[in-house]
């Protein structure tokens, strides 16, 4: 008797994942201003992805794009609805605002995007424990952990270790009270960090911001005249995407090349590309002026997806700013591999502490086929996390309640 009441349990719950092949689900992040906010735009790029077979809304709890509450239905033709809240508004104001939205929407899952800044501007948002726990009360919650905390590591600085402390027990107790089914990261540090606080978090890998287009020769012919250089010149062009740090070891990286003549006697050309700070235009314009008599360097600024994935076609080779420690959050390294780049990572220095997690999950990362960070992929493995947690849950409720 009890193994067909078990029967009926399972047969209960493999209708209700039936169901599952059209989810309503809910994103929460801190603010989806585009192109200014990383976790809102990877946020959006899977939310597009997810919303060709699914329901999808997305909250920005913490908004500082925006002076008023508003919403937009299907953004765009995306078929994605947008809610955001300032960040001007207070917690109960906060609370109320997302609530209504979710008890209109009424999704059967709720995903967190967390990046603690994203809720606060110096890293504390003492009271998103509260928040959350208040507008997802009784729905199933994931939370993908973007970020995790400041100071992991004993060569920290006392700051960064002080904070970082402040921000563990944030989260921890953000973990505590609202109890999530199913925790995700994006790589095998956060994973090893999170195990610290007795969690067992799953991996969802980073895909690419930037999609393959198809190729634009005419943008291609107006960089090469902008750079005053022959388009029909059989150039070895070295690509630098993103953000430059002091620490980023760009020169070593042009000096090894250079050394090694791995360019033949082909002219180097090194295109620096993406949003940057001052600082970082600097270091590029010092790196310019230093190898002037060697190679074309020029730094061409901010562009849109379509015309960065077209500058990274022609590359031969890409040099990552972002060091080894943090390739695995890196969606620049990620749109280079989508577009099957080859990514050297000058700056190797690692975590000590951690150094053994970090290098299994870069070589992992490295010995992955383009296909890899693509979006459809991820949201692919994402439905399928989401639907097997949602089936444990259930199962474990049925079998609880026949019993």
């Amino acid at each position: 008797m009890a193994g067909f009441i078990d029967g009926v349990a399972i047969l209960c719950i493999n209708i209700k994942l039936l169901r599952l092949q059209y989810m309503n689900i809910v994103f929460l992040c801190g603010s989806i201003e585009p192109g200014c906010d990383g976790v809102g735009d990877y946020t959006r790029r899977l939310s597009e992805e997810l919303a060709i077979n699914h329901k999808i809304s997305i909250i920005a709890l913490n908004d500082r794009f925006v002076s008023e509450v508003y919403q937009i239905s299907d953004n765009k033709g995306t078929q994605i609805d947008e809610y955001r809240i300032p960040e001007s508004y207070g917690t109960n104001d906060r609370i109320a605002q997302a609530s209504e939205w979710i008890n209109q929407i009424n999704p059967i899952m709720i995903s967190l995007q967390f990046v603690i800044y994203s809720f606060n501007r110096k890293g504390l948002p003492f009271n998103l424990n509260k928040t959350i726990a208040t507008i997802t009360k009784g729905r199933f919650l994931h939370i993908m952990f973007h970020e995790t905390w400041l100071g992991v590591t004993r060569v920290a600085s006392l700051k960064d270790k002080m904070y970082g402390f402040i921000q563990q027990r944030i989260i921890s107790s953000l973990l505590k009270t609202v109890k999530p089914r199913l925790i995700t990261t994006s790589n095998g540090l956060y994973k090893t960090l999170l195990s610290q606080l007795h969690v067992t978090a799953k991996i969802i890998p980073l895909f690419s911001n930037i999609p393959v287009a198809n190729k634009d020769e005419i943008f291609i012919n107006n960089i090469y005249s902008h750079l005053q250089l022959d388009p029909s010149t059989n150039y070895y062009v070295i690509g630098v995407f993103g953000n430059i740090y002091h620490d980023s070891k760009l020169r070593e990286a042009l000096l090894e090349i250079e050394k090694n003549k791995v360019n033949g006697a082909k002219p180097i050309i090194v295109l620096g590309f993406g949003k940057v700070s001052d600082k970082a235009a600097l270091i590029f314009e010092d790196l310019t002026s230093e190898f002037s008599d060697k190679m074309v360097l020029k730094h061409l600024g901010e562009f849109e997806p379509g015309q960065l994935s077209n500058l990274i076609q022609i590359l031969d080779i890409a040099i990552s700013p972002t060091p080894a420690k943090h390739i695995g959050k890196s969606g620049v390294y990620a749109a280079l591999r989508l577009h099957g780049k080859k990514v050297l990572v000058p700056n190797n220095c690692l975590f000590p502490e951690y150094e053994k997690e970090i290098k299994d999950f870069n070589t992992r990362l490295e010995n992955e086929t383009s296909d890899f960070f693509d979006v459809k992929n991820v949201a692919k493995d994402f439905t399928i996390l989401l639907s097997q947690s949602f089936q444990s849950l259930h199962t474990q409720k049925q079998l609880s309640t026949t019993l």
